[in-house]
């Protein structure tokens, strides 16, 4: 909707390697965040049980879009999965526009003085950085801006941040990518 007012997530999922892919779905249908997921967090990195089922945890913020001010609620959204049946579609699959924004976890992970990103830029573009707080609050916002293609690192320092877990999201280009980091 041009307005935004009733967002949802969709996820499709690719297999680089095989050239496929899955349909678009609404990861939100029928849960709790339909029709309002304002903020969401998709991961880099999802769970297998080794079978050909593939869980991806998505979180999302709650919030009240009447009143920005009001107190939101970081939610998850429980047992999403792609199979490897649902991945129908095949053809060509440019392998650089999926590849053209490599991100690392943070490492180390778990810290509590200060951890590092490690970004490479394919391609020439804007690059930031971002990390919010389980509510959804940005608390570090780097940007260096339009970058050259080349390998960036990102140091995040815990001194004004309260042991806990946050997330990262990394835009580069047209690519964004998210991760995981927790504060002891």
């Amino acid at each position: 909707m041009e307005d935004n007012n009733q967002p949802d997530i969709f996820c499709a999922g690719v297999d680089p390697v095989n050239n496929e892919w899955t349909d678009a779905v609404n990861v939100t249908e029928f849960t709790a965040a339909w029709l309002q997921a304002y903020f969401f967090v998709a991961p880099y990195y999802m769970f297998t049980d080794g079978g050909g089922e593939y869980t991806i945890p998505f979180t999302y913020e709650d919030m009240d879009p009447n009143d920005p001010l009001a107190e939101v609620q970081y939610m998850f959204i429980q047992d999403y999965k792609i199979t490897d049946g649902d991945f129908v579609y095949t053809g060509t699959i440019n392998q650089n526009a999926i590849k053209s924004l490599i991100v690392s976890q943070n490492y180390p992970n778990p810290f509590s003085d200060q951890t590092t990103i490690d970004v490479e830029m394919k391609v020439r573009g804007k690059l930031e950085v971002n990390v919010y707080n389980l509510i959804g609050q940005s608390v570090v916002y780097e940007t260096p801006g339009i970058v050259e293609a080349g390998k960036y690192q990102f140091v995040v320092s815990a001194d004004d941040l309260k042991p806990g877990i946050y997330f990262y999201i990394v835009r580069g280009g047209d690519e964004t990518r998210s991760g995981k980091m927790v504060i002891e």
